[in-house]
């Protein structure tokens, strides 16, 4: 048993003592006639629901790292999650086989509650995964973008676009669940204050994911504003019109406007590129003939600009 395993089952046991407390009290405030079988919440489920919510936490807490690009501190495991949804299939015994009463129904209620948890802390789990593996490449193609290799940054985004959708659906159905969870059935507020921490987070992935999108959508739909920041940059002096400057503009704004985690360092590069057209008028440069600019200072077709001084 590793020391970090040994410190979750330490907090465990701390949250179970408190929690009887507070069982004890919202029994008491629940509708009367309760039946003399059912006077507590037995101490084998208090275990798992506290390792629920800590389980959700310590998900929660690795996809932040992941997200930012931080080391990790602390793990949950596909195994540590299976095990506890095991204990729950197995204590099942503790709770009444027929839920009348009102209090029957409440521990009924919280039981399938802090299950539903541990299985949202599985999905958090998975996401992490597929976050894990995607964003090192997302910072990839931003980065292609910022050395000005085009082609290599759109050959790479090509292969991951429909990786990201799919992402992206599983964290809105996974923040669908969150947020349809009956507080009223928690049993502590630090519990709520997880859940609540894992729908901010979760909203935050999926506010990254698609802003990631819309940038790399643009620039794939106008290379032009690419090139021409590019050839800026080497000492060119392109042609630039107002309506590519009024791209550039709207561009450099949804960028500015984004916090993408830790995608952020090759994000603020790719503005202060951009922006690089936003400092010329829009009646200046003739547009040169150079890397794989045509004489009129149009750009290369979506795929095929790929204006390095080196790679």
């Amino acid at each position: 048993m590793t020391n970090k395993y040994i410190k979750l089952l330490a907090a465990a046991l701390v949250g179970i003592a408190l929690l009887s407390a507070i069982i004890y009290v919202s029994i008491s405030n629940k509708p009367q006639g309760t039946s003399n079988s059912v006077q507590y919440v037995p101490r084998e489920l208090l275990k798992l629901y506290v390792l629920s919510s800590l389980y959700l936490d310590r998900a929660s807490s690795s996809l932040y790292h992941t997200i930012y690009d931080l080391p990790l501190s602390t793990n949950i495991t596909m195994d540590n999650i299976d095990q506890l949804l095991s204990r729950y299939k197995q204590d099942e015994k503790y709770l009444p086989l027929v839920p009348v009463t009102g209090i029957d129904r409440y521990l009924v209620g919280t039981y399938e509650t802090y299950r539903e948890i541990a299985f949202i802390a599985r999905d958090i789990i998975t996401i992490n995964n597929s976050v894990s593996e995607i964003m090192p490449k997302m910072k990839k193609t931003l980065r292609s973008l910022v050395n000005c290799n085009y082609t290599e940054a759109m050959r790479i985004y090509q292969g991951i676009r429909d990786k990201v959708v799919r992402l992206d659906e599983n964290i809105s159905n996974t923040l669908l669940n969150l947020t349809s969870i009956n507080t009223s059935y928690i049993l502590s507020p630090k519990h709520v204050q997880v859940i609540n921490r894992t729908i901010a987070l979760l909203r935050h992935l999926d506010e990254i994911l698609n802003k990631y999108i819309t940038i790399m959508d643009e620039i794939q739909k106008n290379p032009i504003i690419l090139q021409k920041a590019c050839m800026i940059t080497s000492g060119k002096h392109p042609g630039i019109d107002k309506q590519l400057i009024e791209q550039a503009q709207e561009l450099v704004n949804q960028m500015s406007n984004s916090q993408l985690g830790g995608l952020d360092p090759e994000k603020d590069a790719l503005v202060a590129l951009i922006s690089n057209i936003l400092s010329q008028n829009s009646n200046g440069g003739q547009g040169q003939s150079s890397g794989n600019a045509s004489g009129n200072g149009e750009g290369g077709g979506a795929g095929s600009y790929n204006y390095t001084e080196t790679d």
